[in-house]
């Protein structure tokens, strides 16, 4: 009878353990624009090796240092098992440009893990110091998955606090983290959860060419920047520009790229004039030009990517739509034209623009708005309502301001998604990563048969003790036994 009462007793104990052994553990008028503070951190893993054997990471990488504006802040970390700041954060300018092209060109893949969690944080040290007049951004490139140890388990944990507590801090702080996925082996649900609770970018990137474009959307959001629109290789320049920047990837690398001046002059890497700065490299060629003719300008290069920045007096100052906006609402975007910090509401002149928005979907579907500067309010500001984004996908928007004598252009990205299903931080980071180490249930198997084990040998003494209880006799001298006396009386 004891037995069969044992034998349950572990039967009814197992069905209560059984759990922990099969379920897994988880655990309006436009103010000052904010300089942007761009910190960027690049995977120096073991596995870049494979996802990246031509070295992707160095002519991207060299594209963005050179495009961060004069006046803004940038640091370039890389993170491996160790995060090391290559680049100090502080003010660019030339010097610094040189520091970073010389230690982009140094970066070599001998890390033993992918420290993410560590990356992203020690890059953000000052994130409480913080104030308003930087725009501050995390640019992340990486082909893996958090992997801090070679324990599945820790990585998990690490995974799940930097999206609980880490990632809501730095969102409160006003920071943006961008996030470039280099290899389908990347962990694509976490990326895309870090940057969509911080209002950033996800993006994935196979080739040079969409890396470069990723890197350059990126940069469009942490860096915005006006641009001149190009038609057939041609952009008119007016007396309002100070400075622009021609970007152009040529289709082959011993292309010849040439810029043609309104006076006809030509312009070429070998023989650049004062005022001229050129960038080459084998992706792109950076061609940066002061106190520029206005007038009539052209490139020739067989091209694939052509885009001129300008820095002016004369702006366009907009009201971006945030990367991530929910489905089911109407977005509204403002817009207006101003000279220096004035903006400019003079009916005559807004009677000579047209405003053009051209909204691009990932499939393919196109609209295009079309206003005349007329319709403005009377501080000068256009304010329009934009349907199309009422739909869930990916949107890229292209506002086009022609002044007759003047036009500029600013383009951005946007990601229309529905409120449900929302990333679950937890659900976002797998609880058994691949790798060495103890499978994510050993743990928890091995805590419950401990505890098994603890209340079967408990059961089987109370049983032992009740036998005791129940073979006792009175008569029996021997069940008298005492340790102070021989026998009880």
């Amino acid at each position: 009878m004891h037995g069969s009462r044992n034998s349950f007793v572990l039967v009814f104990l197992s069905l209560l353990v059984l759990p922990i052994l099969v379920i897994p553990v988880s655990a309006p008028t436009h103010a000052q624009e904010p300089l942007p503070d761009v910190r960027l951190l690049i995977d120096v893993s073991g596995s870049m090796r494979e996802s990246d054997p031509q070295n992707l990471r160095e002519p991207a990488l060299e594209l963005m240092v050179q495009l961060l504006p004069e006046g803004s802040r940038a640091g370039v970390w890389t993170f491996g098992q160790w995060i090391n700041m290559v680049v100090p954060h502080a003010d660019v300018d030339e010097q610094w440009r040189e520091k970073a092209i010389a230690a982009v060109s140094e970066i070599s893949n001998h890390g033993l893990l992918t420290n993410i969690p560590d990356a992203i944080e020690l890059s953000t040290f000052d994130v409480e110091r913080l104030g308003h007049a930087y725009r501050t951004s995390v640019i992340l490139l990486t082909d893996g998955k958090v992997e801090v140890s070679e324990n599945p388990i820790d990585n998990a944990r690490a995974a799940r606090d930097l999206l609980s507590k880490v990632v809501p801090e730095l969102s409160d702080w006003g920071v943006t983290v961008h996030t470039i996925a280099l290899s389908d082996n990347a962990d694509w649900e976490f990326l895309r959860a870090v940057s969509q609770a911080t209002g950033g970018l996800a993006e994935r990137a196979q080739t040079a060419e969409e890396l470069s474009q990723v890197f350059l959307q990126a940069l469009d959001i942490a860096a915005p920047t006006e641009q001149v629109p190009m038609l057939g290789g041609e952009f008119l320049i007016d007396e309002s520009v100070d400075e622009f920047t021609v970007l152009v990837f040529p289709d082959e690398e011993d292309t010849q790229v040439e810029l043609v001046r309104p006076d006809g002059a030509s312009i070429v890497l070998e023989d650049a004039p004062v005022g001229a700065s050129w960038y080459h490299n084998e992706r792109f060629e950076l061609i940066t030009i002061s106190d520029p003719q206005d007038g009539q300008w052209q490139v020739l290069a067989p091209a694939s990517i052509t885009r001129v920045n300008v820095i002016s007096h004369l702006r366009l100052q907009l009201d971006r739509l945030p990367t991530n906006i929910p489905s089911g609402k109407t977005p509204q975007l403002g817009l207006a034209l101003a000279d220096g910090d004035a903006q400019l509401s003079d009916s005559e002149l807004l009677d000579l623009i047209e405003v053009s928005i051209r909204v691009y979907r990932a499939d393919d579907q196109q609209w295009e708005i079309v206003l005349a500067g007329t319709e403005a309010d009377a501080g000068g500001e256009l304010r329009v309502d934009l349907p199309m984004l009422s739909e869930a996908g990916r949107y890229e928007l292209v506002v086009h301001v022609d002044g007759r004598s003047f036009a500029r252009e600013v383009s951005f990205l946007t990601n229309v998604i529905d409120p449900q299903p929302e990333i679950d931080p937890t659900a976002a980071v797998p609880v058994q990563s691949a790798g060495s180490g103890f499978p994510a249930w050993a743990l928890p198997t091995a805590i419950g048969l401990l505890l098994l084990l603890a209340a079967g040998a408990w059961w089987i003494r109370q049983g032992a003790r009740v036998a005791d209880e129940d073979d006792w006799d009175d008569d029996d001298p021997a069940d008298h036994y005492d340790d102070d006396e021989d026998y009880r009386e």
